[in-house]
């Protein structure tokens, strides 16, 4: 029993340096998609890539990339959060689904809600779930509600083309939403190799927030919240400004979010 302890006390720490990359198998052109998320050739035939190399302005990290793919999206999820997987989902940085969303996945009882599973499966804490809707053939009331659902159990939904209201506020989609979640995960410091000119301004960022990110990113997904309910017009206009500036201040005093990568 002592021997039992003693290994269980130290056991060595899985780091999330791996990224699940699952398909529908609706969706055809995956190494486009893949080369434009990763500029690498990504074979999509392939199931596990080793050591693809990331890099933005402040950092480069090397992941694991694992593909997969679903016929059925409730049966995949049903799959995936089961014990068998507890140890590859204590592994990965996050998942990101590509996929059509059709009027038959987007009901309250549709497969996309399925995704709400995520949140309770073991091991899944403090990772990103984003789905990158390769076709999203809904009205904007209906995508409000479906964007809503699944943020409020920690899924993101973004669309190749984007949303209206994306395109006005000129918010980031599609792909370089993804890239953006990417860059944002917080990565272990020991996976991170900081590039020397700006080292001292992402030491700050990552060790010493004007404000606990764990919370902003909370307060984030409350805003996205409430702004998708709120009715179109000045006063749902005047909220995403306050707090796209109280995001702001938050993060890094008065300097832009997009300061960061750009």
């Amino acid at each position: 029993m002592e021997q039992e302890e003693t290994k269980h006390n130290h056991a060595v720490e899985i780091l999330p340096s791996k990224v699940l990359i699952v398909f529908s198998n609706e969706v055809l052109n995956r190494e486009d998609i893949l080369m434009n998320i990763f500029n690498v050739s990504v074979d999509p035939s392939r199931q596990i890539h080793r050591d693809v190399h990331w890099s933005n302005k402040y950092f480069t990290v090397n992941f694991d990339i694992y593909i997969d793919e679903f016929d059925y999206l409730d049966e995949w999820v049903n799959e995936f959060c089961c014990a068998e997987f507890d140890d590859l989902r204590q592994a990965l940085a996050g998942c990101i689904l590509i996929m059509p969303c059709k009027d038959r996945n987007t009901g309250n009882d549709g497969n996309l809600y399925k995704l709400a599973l995520l949140g309770k499966c073991k091991g899944w804490d403090e990772k990103f779930a984003i789905i990158l809707a390769t076709d999203l053939n809904v009205d904007e009331d209906v995508r409000c509600r479906l964007e809503q659902g699944l943020l409020e159990t920690g899924v993101e939904l973004t669309s190749v083309t984007g949303s209206d209201t994306e395109k006005e506020y000129g918010e980031t989609f599609g792909i370089q939403r993804i890239k953006e979640v990417i860059d944002t995960f917080e990565w272990p410091p020991e996976m991170i190799k900081r590039r020397d000119q700006t080292a001292g301004k992402l030491t700050k960022f990552l060790e010493e927030p004007a404000f606990p990110l764990e919370d902003i990113m909370s307060q984030l997904q409350q805003a996205r919240a409430k702004y998708l309910k709120m009715n179109p017009g000045e006063e749902r206009d005047n909220f995403a400004h306050e707090m796209a500036d109280e995001l702001g201040r938050n993060l890094y005093g008065s300097s832009p979010v997009s300061d960061l990568f750009f």
